[in-house]
């Protein structure tokens, strides 16, 4: 299978957020590990915005860059993609996460991702799994009653 990384998938490694561990699974399974070259803009503008510096972000990019087979430049034919992304989903798409998704639909490429801006893109024109989001974790219903009390 090949599979396309959103810039989400990068930042839960890069944080070593809940659901990395599964992310890394999917990716060890994939014929090919495929990134939009603008996840590389948006992953490098997170980490530096976290981090507070050029370099850290440079070896936080440098590392992620390990996990993937190749980078996909954005043309003529993604760009026209991300209008039939954007006409056809059900609410607003970032432009970011529609140049994302573009760029899986023109490889034939399953979206990995933890976004919900994509849960609006038709399933009929975007193949994605969706992992869980961090804020999706829920306490076992005895720790939620012990809370409560």
């Amino acid at each position: 299978m090949r599979l396309l990384l959103d810039t989400s998938v990068l930042v839960c490694f890069y944080k070593k957020e809940f659901g990395w561990q599964l992310a890394l699974d999917k990716i060890a399974a994939a014929s090919e590990v495929l990134l939009s070259a603008i996840s590389i803009a948006e992953f490098g503008r997170l980490c530096m915005l976290d981090s507070k510096s050029v370099e850290a972000a440079y070896e936080a990019l440098e590392s992620a860059m390990k996990l993937i087979t190749a980078v996909i430049p954005v043309d003529k034919t993604t760009s026209i993609t991300i209008l039939e992304i954007t006409s056809k989903a059900t609410s607003r798409v970032p432009l970011v996460d529609a140049v994302i998704a573009a760029t899986a639909m023109q490889h034939g490429a399953v979206l990995l991702h933890r976004d919900a801006h994509f849960r609006s893109i038709p399933q009929s024109m975007l193949q994605q799994e969706e992992l869980p989001a961090p804020n999706s974790i829920k306490a076992p219903s005895s720790i939620q009653a012990k809370e409560g009390t």
